[in-house]
């Protein structure tokens, strides 16, 4: 069972079978003295973005379910309205949905554009992901908002931000840029300025719910045991060392050590704006552990993906924005159509859908592809 969620949830009945959810739209969220909703000023939501959710949610929810981070009962999961930012035109494009159980968000389920697929085919198509990286600074913001006076997110180019009554909140930072966020003073701009710019938004709350087909039933061939990774540390955003932190972390989990970042960026001599090389994280684990991790200059086909984590063996992705920015995370666990993975900015974990190479980490605007991987980290 994973130990890297830092919100579980209460235990319950788990019951498999297929079914279809119709709910008309009830707010999900009402608590005396508080907001009843998050409300939120958003362009409109495509149909085949709606159509593609009600049918990839529960799947998401599955992977939550086999790797021990939600325990209560599925059935229960309510889907909350989605919402959309104002973002610049290098922003992907990606839709937000409140996950709702026992009248709390718990997770953010997200669908974004699969930009590579775009570029490779010229063909549109979605990926989902979802994590509980966003549920804080959502609920918080929901407490800000309400019919008459809602949340407009926009993006800077890097930072995601919601006005609201003219009011600047961060609401995520740019993790790979170091960018500095952005302050009220660096905007002149106001809810009704936008609002008058986008005649074409529409106020939603959040927390009205939308059915979904709820089918979390898999077979066990398809069912694998995640393996729990060794988190003892996270990457602060002056650091451009998500490759030692990936790194460590899978050391730690298959040799069963104390080993940090630093200690192996100290290694190496290297600054904070120096990155791990893979050559350098293959050497590592040779040199210190005795440890054989291959280098694969593509990412894994997904029975490569499954004969690993079959194998005990967590997988070092690698993911590239563009010619100068790339990332790490890793990969522990899959479903059926889902992988679980590690994104060293979270304690929590994230689910990716397996049939895409495009990812989009939860605070984050930036498209990532999947474009090298070292694997076989074993004793």
């Amino acid at each position: 069972m994973f130990n890297g969620h830092i919100r579980k949830i209460a235990a319950g009945l788990l019951v498999l079978t297929m079914s279809i959810c119709l709910s008309f739209p009830v707010s999900a969220l009402s608590r005396e003295g508080e907001s009843d909703g998050l409300y939120v000023a958003t362009p409109a939501i495509p149909s085949n973005v709606l159509r593609f959710a009600q049918t990839d949610f529960a799947d998401h929810m599955t992977a939550m379910i086999q790797n021990g981070d939600f325990t209560g009962d599925p059935y229960r999961v309510q889907l909350g309205t989605p919402f959309t930012y104002l973002g610049s035109e290098d922003s992907a494009k990606q839709f937000y949905f409140p996950v709702i159980y026992g009248g709390e968000f718990i997770y953010i389920y997200r669908i974004y554009e699969d930009t590579f697929y775009f570029e490779e085919t010229g063909e549109l198509r979605y990926a989902g992901t979802m994590s509980a990286v966003m549920v804080d600074a959502f609920s918080n913001l929901a407490k800000m908002t309400s019919q008459n006076s809602p949340a407009t997110l926009v993006v800077d180019g890097y930072n995601i931000i919601a006005v609201v009554g003219g009011q600047v909140e961060v609401i995520a930072e740019a993790p790979f840029t170091h960018k500095e966020p952005s302050t009220n003073s660096e905007y002149e701009f106001s809810t009704q300025s936008i609002l008058a710019e986008n005649d074409a938004l529409e106020v939603i709350n959040a927390a009205d719910t939308i059915g979904y087909e709820k089918n979390f039933e898999l077979s066990i061939a398809t069912r694998s045991n995640p393996i729990a990774l060794s988190i003892t540390e996270t990457q602060p955003n002056d650091e451009s060392w998500c490759a030692a932190y990936v790194t460590a972390a899978l050391i730690r989990t298959v040799q069963g050590v104390s080993l940090s970042a630093s200690t192996i960026t100290k290694y190496y001599g290297l600054n904070k704006n120096e990155g791990l090389s893979h050559g350098q994280a293959i050497d590592y684990a040779q040199a210190m552990y005795a440890m054989q991790p291959l280098y694969y200059e593509s990412a894994l086909s997904r029975n490569q993906v499954i004969d690993e984590i079959d194998h005990s063996c967590p997988i070092y992705a690698s993911m590239r924005h563009n010619s100068t920015i790339s990332h790490a995370v890793a990969i522990c666990g899959y479903t059926s159509t889902k992988y679980t993975i590690w994104n060293p900015w979270y304690v929590d974990y994230e689910t990716f859908s397996s049939s895409t190479l495009t990812y989009v980490p939860s605070t984050s605007t930036k498209s990532f592809y999947w474009n090298a991987t070292i694997y076989n980290w074993q004793k």
